[in-house]
């Protein structure tokens, strides 16, 4: 325990008990994860963009979703993709 609680909890001053022991894992060794969670928004946003290019019809049940909703899903997951790759910069 120390003597701040904000301080001792903060984003970058968290740490994760490895299995139990007292070794300790900061969570700035989640870079990689940032990251990967990165170029899987990526990918998404690449996948969203195609479809509204190409136009390609996406219905769920029988509601057809509209090739905006595409253009605004690419928006989020291409900003969404940007700050996982980046956010180890930070």
């Amino acid at each position: 325990m120390g003597t701040n609680y904000w301080e001792e909890n903060s984003f970058r001053s968290i740490y994760l008990a490895a299995s139990g022991s007292d070794d300790r894992v900061s969570l700035r060794d989640s870079d990689r994860l940032g990251c990967a969670d990165g170029a899987i928004f990526a990918i998404v946003a690449i996948l969203q963009l195609l479809r509204a290019l190409a136009g390609w019809p996406v219905t769920i049940g029988r509601t057809p979703i509209p090739v905006w909703v595409s253009c605004v899903a690419f928006v989020i997951a291409g900003v969404l993709a940007w700050i996982g790759i980046t956010a180890r910069l930070v």
